[in-house]
């Protein structure tokens, strides 16, 4: 089981991120609905896989991707948006996100998407 922290400033979109995840072989462990929040949580939750929003309140997905990365390389981080523009996933992706997903929620991409970004971890981190 992998331990999960699901952050998104709406609870909506974390309670069907949640009912995804934990139809599969990964462990919710903790819901934030900001950054702050969330760095918070990672610290002491110690997740090894975060689903982050991009767009939130009081400090941003990509900011909290910048935050999370510099003090924790190896934490696994898919980000999560409704958003495709190229400019954004351009943004997670140099800042070191492992994955993206797309909001509405499509199941098997999500866990598709979640699979892929831990095995790329794990092949980074050997």
């Amino acid at each position: 089981m992998i331990n999960v922290l699901i952050v998104d400033d709406s609870g909506v979109m974390r309670a069907l991120l949640r009912s995804i995840i934990r139809s599969e072989h990964f462990n919710v462990i903790g819901e934030a609905g900001d950054g702050v929040k969330a760095l918070e949580m990672t610290e002491r939750l110690k997740p090894e896989l975060v689903c982050l929003d991009i767009e939130m309140p009081e400090m941003s997905g990509l900011e909290t991707l910048r935050e999370l990365k510099s003090k924790h390389p190896n934490l696994i981080v898919v980000m999560v948006t409704a958003s495709n523009a190229a400019a954004d996933v351009q943004d997670a992706l140099k800042g070191g996100a492992d994955g993206y997903i797309l909001k509405p929620y499509n199941v098997g991409k999500v866990l598709d998407t979640l699979y892929n970004a831990c095995e790329k971890a794990q092949a980074r981190n050997n």
